[in-house]
């Protein structure tokens, strides 16, 4: 049996596709790069210096969460997210782009019959917010947070959840995403994975390569 190329040319078509937000379908991880540590300073406190290396596996509930247990912020877990949101949601609603080939790739793909979801640790609304200035919320059944799938990507959970609401089952359905602990999450759980490239997970490349079913540069690759 002739097997698939890891890098380019057009893949297998599964029926179901679960989509990662955040360096997957938007160029958006510079707005996340100093958001936690911007925040903190803001209030007083200062940040640790692995930081970032905490947050990177987390929803933003259990940032949050850290924020408050650990770090000694007193604002609820819920105030914390709304004053992070603050920060950002300009950039949703107003600026952050597609990534290439998103838009042409995810036509190609409802063209196919596949049935999508969107599975972020960005609040829903967020997300929403870009999708309507973009046009491609057209796309999905539904846009779904990690909180509202019940946990975050370093369990299995949440894309049993989504793959669930699309009525598919893991070995029937394609997750995308860019970052490395998600990737393995799902593969994990049988998933077939794609793995795509973004600038914060440069220096993963070569295991995320031979980690994930497909990993590639840009959605163009997808169908080569």
């Amino acid at each position: 049996m002739k097997k698939e190329r890891k890098t380019g040319g057009k893949m297998k078509t599964y029926p179901y596709a679960i989509f990662d937000m955040d360096g997957t379908l938007l160029d958006s991880m510079k707005v996340w790069k100093n958001l936690g540590r911007n925040y903190l300073e803001l209030i007083g406190i200062r940040p640790p210096e692995d930081l970032e290396e905490h947050l990177a596996t987390m929803s933003m509930l259990e940032g949050a969460e850290y924020f408050h247990r650990e770090l000694g912020v007193k604002a609820t877990p819920q105030e914390i997210i709304r004053g992070l949101n603050r920060q950002i949601e300009d950039a949703y609603r107003e600026t952050l782009p597609l990534k290439k080939g998103v838009r042409e790739y995810l036509s190609y793909l409802q063209e196919q019959g596949v049935k999508m979801g969107v599975l972020t640790a960005t609040p829903s609304y967020m997300a929403k917010l870009a999708f309507d200035r973009l046009n491609i919320g057209k796309y999905f059944e539904f846009v779904m947070d990690c909180e509202e799938a019940g946990g975050g990507k370093t369990e299995p959970g949440c894309y049993m959840e989504a793959t669930r609401r699309l009525g598919g089952k893991p070995w029937e359905t394609t997750v995308y995403e860019d970052a490395d602990f998600a990737l393995e999450t799902a593969k994990k759980a049988g998933f077939y994975t794609v793995g795509i490239f973004d600038e914060t997970m440069a220096d993963r490349r070569a295991y995320l390569q031979e980690l994930c079913d497909r990993y590639v540069d840009s959605y163009v690759q997808l169908q080569g």
